[in-house]
């Protein structure tokens, strides 16, 4: 039995990513499918196959799939809702394709060739459906596949990021990696050797990481009224370190959708959790928030927007089970507030200091 390659499946990484060993591209040979034609490609680039008399369909064929390949096939295949078919034979047996099962096939032609971007994607997808192939069921999988398409998108930015410049570039090799738990975030231990400041590989290290997705912070800041908007909402964090006050002042913040811009993102929460319209949006950081063992990665922004008297009230959405209030505060006083330690949130602390030193230029229409 061979695959008939269509769709992300023409990109050998992909397929390496999904068998977990190296394809090599020898093994990938162009073929033709006679007899089928395609339909536009889901949101992750899989085209739909159908039957058409006159149809051809151009692909690769991968002739060398073991018992275990086919295994790991079936199984990413089946976390994305994907069909496996026979679809015809060669001189060397049956081919098999795996394709959505349904699109709409209104619009059909050839297969759009994928951007770097979209291939980096696939195989970070890829890479984390198959984390769980050996130990959990692939309909478990499927439902948490919105977030393993923010958590792998969140991987190809972090191969763009800006930082770097004055640290090391040495080597890591990962030794192994588990996933211990798979739900609206993950929780991985690895092991690994990476390149030391002295010289050499250092000894194999073992580590546990909280695996999370991209987030942007938005502060509204209001420069003709000098004033900032804070939201309060109770934080679970806080509230198993058994502090006295998990209801906390932050700004407005969101977790990165699939196919979302951080900038995107945060104007989309300024109005869903504060039914603001942000004007126009400054970067402040790019930044981890704890690097050690989190990979959790905040876009900070300043939001100019306005902000007049009873702008406060209720916000967030019941489906997320979201309840937030909003509160306005002047400039000098959410400043007071972070001199006595009153800010408990980090990124709040970033975003203030930068405005403190922006805020001149802001207020002058800089």
């Amino acid at each position: 039995m061979q695959l008939f390659c269509i769709g992300p499946f023409l990109q050998a990484s992909v397929l390496q990513a999904v068998l977990g060993r190296e394809v090599s591209e020898n093994l990938m040979v162009a073929e033709t499918l006679s007899g089928f034609a395609l339909a536009r490609a889901d949101r992750m680039g899989w085209p739909a196959l159908y039957p058409m008399s006159e149809g051809q369909v151009r692909g690769q064929l991968f002739s060398e799939a073991t018992p275990e390949d086919w295994a790991n096939i079936s199984f990413y295949a089946d976390v994305l809702g994907l069909q496996r078919k026979e679809v015809g034979q060669s001189t060397a047996g049956s081919m098999v394709c795996v394709a959505p099962s349904s699109l709409d096939i209104a619009e059909t032609g050839e297969q759009v060739a994928m951007s770097a971007e979209d291939i980096d994607l696939a195989v970070e997808i890829a890479e984390e459906i198959m984390l769980y192939a050996s130990n959990t069921p692939a309909n478990h999988v499927a439902r948490q596949l919105p977030r393993i398409q923010a958590r792998a998108a969140s991987r190809v930015r972090g191969m763009n990021s800006k930082h770097g410049a004055h640290t090391s570039a040495g080597p890591i090799e990962q030794l192994s990696r588990k996933r211990a738990h798979g739900g609206f975030f993950a929780f991985d231990q690895i092991g690994m050797t990476h390149q030391t400041f002295r010289g050499g590989m250092s000894e194999p290290v073992a580590r546990e990481v909280f695996v999370g997705t991209d987030a942007a912070i938005l502060l509204p800041y209001d420069p003709v009224r000098d004033r900032v908007m804070l939201v309060e909402q109770v934080r679970w964090g806080p509230w198993i370190r058994k502090d006295k006050t998990p209801w906390l002042l932050e700004p407005i913040a969101g977790l990165v959708d699939p196919g979302e811009t951080p900038e995107a993102c945060a104007l989309r929460e300024a109005q869903e959790e504060a039914g603001l319209a942000v004007h126009s949006l400054h970067a402040v950081s790019e930044c981890y928030a704890s690097p050690g063992a989190v990979s959790d990665f905040f876009y900070i922004y300043v939001g100019l927007c306005d902000l007049p008297d009873g702008v406060t009230g209720l916000g967030g959405l019941d489906g997320e089970g979201e309840d937030i209030r909003s509160h306005v505060f002047s400039f000098s006083d959410v400043m007071e507030m972070a001199e006595r330690m009153e800010v408990a949130v980090a990124p709040l602390e970033v975003a203030l200091y930068w405005l403190s030193y922006h805020r001149d230029r802001l207020r002058a229409g800089g």
